[in-house]
């Protein structure tokens, strides 16, 4: 997380560094599609990067546009164009040195509008999964609201190669940090003891079934776990997460495994 920290403030993540930051302790705004409670890889990273920013006493302000507001961040629920709106208007209050955006169109439009009124404001967008296809008029446009920003970054390589603006501009890879909080050795064991999982090597999935692609791969490592699962009776398979796509994961996992494959739904403290 601290690299995503380093662009943003536009420190010298690597040799490619950005311009200068303009102020010692700039102002930012993070903009994202998901705050916690909401569980996913999305929601997690923006909660994580606000925390970061603020341990450096960095002022720093989120939006969110599902989730529940708590005094570190503020959810506009509604549709992407209210949302968009609503976020230029704090951003016009705010007067931001920096807007993070977020996964969707509807969180960079927000800082690309501003930076028009304001255009030393820095923009930085992060990719967090790889885009539904689209026609090439809406790729267009949105590669164009790319070129608007000073830096893009990507959670892993594969991403840099999916969408990239059509100027040239800073482009990073960021990989995700891990939790602080590491659960005691007794939880782990009701946890293990709760799923039937002592003493059995187990392959884990974690993440929301939501987006298709994603769970095509969950999808294709039940299928390979099937098929090596009798060479290794003591194996299990865990998929921790839920969503909408998960009772399709479910019927065609639904073959006999004896109880090897088990779905956990989402889990709190996973």
């Amino acid at each position: 997380m601290s690299m995503v920290v380093d662009v943003v403030c536009h420190h010298k993540p690597t040799s490619r560094s950005l311009p200068a930051a303009m102020t010692v302790n700039p102002r930012v705004v993070v903009v994202t599609p998901h705050m916690p409670p909401i569980i996913g890889g999305i929601a997690t990273f923006s909660r994580e990067l606000v925390t970061n920013l603020r341990l450096r006493g960095i002022q720093c302000w989120a939006f969110a546009r599902q989730g529940a507001s708590t005094g570190d961040w503020e959810v506009i629920p509604g549709r992407s164009m209210a949302f968009v709106w609503k976020v230029l208007l704090h951003l016009i209050r705010i007067r931001p040195d920096v807007v993070h955006a977020h996964s969707h169109w509807y969180t960079l439009l927000p800082g690309g509008l501003y930076r028009i009124l304001r255009p030393r404001t820095r923009l930085v967008f992060t990719f967090h999964t790889k885009a539904v296809s689209r026609s090439s008029i809406v790729v267009g446009l949105f590669r164009m609201l790319l070129s608007s920003c000073s830096a893009v970054t990507y959670v892993c390589r594969d991403l840099s190669h999916d969408v990239e603006p059509i100027v040239e501009i800073p482009r990073f890879i960021t990989y995700p940090a891990p939790e602080e909080q590491v659960l005691a050795g007794a939880n782990g064991s009701r946890f293990s003891g709760r799923y039937g999982l002592e003493g059995r090597t187990v392959v884990t999935f974690v993440g929301p079934l939501v987006w298709p692609l994603k769970v095509e791969g969950v999808r294709r490592l039940i299928e390979s776990f099937m098929r090596v699962a009798n060479r290794h009776p003591d194996s299990a398979l865990l998929i921790v997460g839920d969503g909408p796509l998960r009772i399709d994961l479910e019927k065609f996992a639904d073959k006999p495994t004896n109880g090897r494959i088990i779905f956990t739904g989402s889990i709190e403290d996973v």
